[in-house]
């Protein structure tokens, strides 16, 4: 099931962060000689909603990124690389935010601190999380 953010406001970030995701599918399918169409029949899913992937009005779910990064031969970074969106204000938040501090935490701290941040994301957002550490670990072992 696609999870669409129909009737939720995105902030500008979030929304520009998919619109370049979507960009990058479309530049790494059609340089592997692709259509929409196969791609959507290969995620199993209706060509709309891939179409809305790659225009950024959709926000893909984890595991069919993770699939198309492994169906492209690419890292999940690929999708990330070159995001980068400074001219852009923050998102407002929701709630204040606690203030940040750069003290140097044990393993316990930081390891709870993880647990402690994971626990209050939504379930699709723990997804991403999840595919980003696998990703990053990865590399770090191939290093």
């Amino acid at each position: 099931m696609v999870e669409e953010f129909q009737g939720k406001e995105r902030g500008a970030r979030t929304q520009r962060l998919w619109v370049h995701i979507g960009l990058r599918l479309q530049a790494r399918r059609l340089r592997m000689g692709f259509t929409e169409a196969s791609i959507a029949a290969h995620l199993g899913i209706p060509l709309a909603t891939y179409q809305d992937f790659e225009a950024g009005r959709a926000e893909m779910p984890a595991a069919q990124l993770a699939e198309l990064a492994e169906f492209f031969k690419v890292s999940m970074f690929y999708f990330f690389q070159e995001a980068v969106f400074t001219e852009v204000e923050p998102d407002p938040p929701s709630a204040p935010e606690p203030p940040r501090t750069f003290t140097v935490a044990t393993d316990e701290d930081r390891t709870a601190s993880l647990v402690r941040d994971f626990r209050a994301m939504d379930r699709n957002r723990q997804q991403y999380l999840l595919l980003l550490a696998r990703a990053l670990a990865a590399e770090s072992q191939g290093e």
